[in-house]
């Protein structure tokens, strides 16, 4: 039901909340968690009844049935979801296009296909895709919500980015076969998963290492932020989980919250 991939996106807003060393915005993080939410509800089943993408199919067919069989309740559960997002965001003005602008963008990344192949079968294009948009959903909740100086949002917004270009890339390796069966091209099937572990530390690194800029204006809690998702992610490369996906979305969440917890 993609509740640890929508405690994802909210928790890169506290991630970039403490990298701009000010205090997390908590309304902001609400409104991105609950966009995270209605939105990966809505990728998953589609915004109106129809078949499943073959790709999820292959990937996660007991997923799929299960949200076939519930489909109106997670429909509506989407709804109110976004709905619940954009009302705690009214209060910001047309910011709160927002929500409904990550609906669309998503749909046009998973579903919008002229021509050829659509953004989410396209080699790197498809990570970057993901990286830049929960990025800039993230930066854009905190620059509305506080005053932070647009030097530290900038490096904050790096360490996402890298942060979660690499995470989409460990998504990949779990799907490396059947995306590889429906076209969809990643690190993980036209090189190997190895090498996709391997592109994810190294972009790990340099978010770690874009963090250490930032601790002469923000102090330890921005190499907190850089370090601790680094080191959970050692260790999932380390074990190498069969769902790959849903310990990411739960370590990349909670290993935010545990920089923010130490660095508080």
């Amino acid at each position: 039901m993609a509740v640890f991939a929508a405690l994802y996106v909210g928790a890169q807003v506290v991630a970039v909340a403490v990298l701009s060393g000010t205090s997390v915005p908590w309304l902001a993080v609400a409104v991105a968690t609950l966009t995270g939410w209605g939105t990966y509800l809505v990728d998953r089943i589609g915004p109106t009844p129809g078949p499943p993408d073959r790709g999820d199919m292959r990937s996660t067919p007991d997923r799929v049935r299960f949200l076939w069989r519930f489909d109106t309740p997670a429909r509506v559960l989407a709804v109110l979801a976004l709905g619940g997002a954009f009302m705690l965001a009214l209060p910001w003005g047309g910011w709160a296009s927002l929500v409904p602008l990550s609906v669309i963008g998503v749909l046009i990344y998973a579903r919008w296909a002229p021509p050829g192949r659509r953004i989410k079968d396209r080699l790197w294009l498809k990570t970057l895709a993901i990286a830049a948009s929960i990025t800039v959903f993230a930066l854009a909740l905190v620059h509305v919500a506080v005053d932070v100086p647009l030097r530290l949002l900038a490096i904050a917004g790096a360490v996402v980015f890298f942060r979660v270009m690499a995470d989409a890339m460990r998504c990949d390796i779990e799907d490396a076969v059947s995306d590889a069966r429906v076209g969809t091209r990643t690190i993980a099937n036209v090189f190997s998963p190895t090498t996709a572990w391997r592109c994810a530390l190294f972009l790990d690194c340099v978010a770690v290492g874009i963090a250490v800029t930032a601790v002469p204006m923000v102090g330890m809690p921005a190499l907190a932020v850089g370090v601790i998702p680094c080191v959970a992610s050692m260790v999932l490369m380390y074990t190498r989980p069969a769902a790959v996906r849903d310990w990411v979305d739960f370590l990349g969440a909670t290993s935010v919250a545990v920089a923010w917890a130490v660095s508080a």
